[in-house]
C-alpha cells in the first residue's frame, strides 16, 4: 500500500513538471507566433518529436529535432540542395542576427553529434541543455515565421 502512494506521488509530480516545460513551450509560441505558417508534413512531425521531447525533459532530444525542423524548412522554403547544415546556413535569404543563431545551434549541437573521443572530459549541464532546448525551440518557430504565411 506504501508504495503505491509513492508510486502515485512520484507520478503527480511528473505530471505537473510536464505541464509546467509544456506552459513555457506555449508561452514561447504566443511571443512568436504572430500569424499564420505553412511547413511540410515531415517539419510538423519533426517540431512535434520537439514538443514531446521537452515536455518529457529530453532537452537534448528537443535540441536534436529542432535543428532537423529547421533543416528540412529551410531546404524546402529557401529551395537549397546543400548537404550542411553550415552550407544551408550561409546559403539562406535570412539576415545575420538570424544566421548568427543558426550557427549557434549548429555549433552546440555538433558538440552532442560529433563527439571528440580524445576529449575525456565530458560534462554534462543540464540547466545548459534545458536553456539551449528552448533557445532551439524558439529559433525553429522564428525560422518558421522569418517569412510569415499571411
Amino acid at each position: 500500500m506504501h508504495a503505491n502512494l509513492i508510486q502515485r506521488s512520484n507520478y503527480k509530480q511528473l505530471i505537473n513538471k510536464m505541464n509546467n516545460r509544456e506552459r513555457i513551450l506555449l508561452t514561447i509560441q504566443d511571443e512568436v507566433l504572430k500569424g499564420g505558417i505553412c511547413v511540410q508534413d515531415w517539419t510538423t512531425f519533426q517540431l512535434e518529436n520537439a514538443y514531446i521531447s521537452y515536455c518529457a525533459g529530453a532537452n537534448l532530444s528537443c535540441i536534436i529535432m529542432c535543428q532537423a525542423a529547421i533543416e528540412s524548412f529551410m531546404r524546402d522554403d529557401e529551395q537549397l540542395s546543400c548537404r550542411s547544415f553550415y552550407d544551408l546556413i550561409e546559403n539562406c535569404s535570412y539576415n545575420l542576427e538570424m544566421k548568427k543563431k543558426l550557427h549557434q545551434l549548429r555549433d552546440y549541437r555538433n558538440k552532442w553529434i560529433h563527439i571528440n573521443e580524445q576529449d575525456n572530459e565530458f560534462i554534462i549541464n543540464e540547466e545548459e541543455l534545458n536553456n539551449m532546448a528552448l533557445f532551439s525551440y524558439r529559433l525553429a518557430l522564428e525560422v518558421f515565421h522569418y517569412y510569415p504565411f499571411i
